[in-house]
């Protein structure tokens, strides 16, 4: 199964990590952590950052969103 995460692209949910909320701050040591990976955009706005191994997606979808879609996901599996 996959996660829509905004625009054009959607994660393998077997691959997602951690989802990060990206609108209340984040640490310097995160950033640099974040910057190190490769990454990409599925909008203009960078709400959250949904993390897989060794790639960081940048969506315009609240964390609180994208949870509640996990959810739903993981209920029809």
């Amino acid at each position: 199964m996959f996660l829509h995460i905004g625009a054009d692209l959607s994660v393998p949910v077997q691959d997602i990590a951690l989802i990060l909320d990206c609108e209340n701050g984040m640490s310097e040591i995160t950033r640099e952590a974040l910057n190190a990976l490769k990454s990409a955009d599925a909008g203009d706005m960078r709400r959250s950052v949904v993390l897989t191994p060794g790639m960081a997606y940048y969506s315009p979808i609240s964390k609180s969103t994208l949870r509640k879609r996990l959810r739903r996901l993981s209920e029809l599996m």
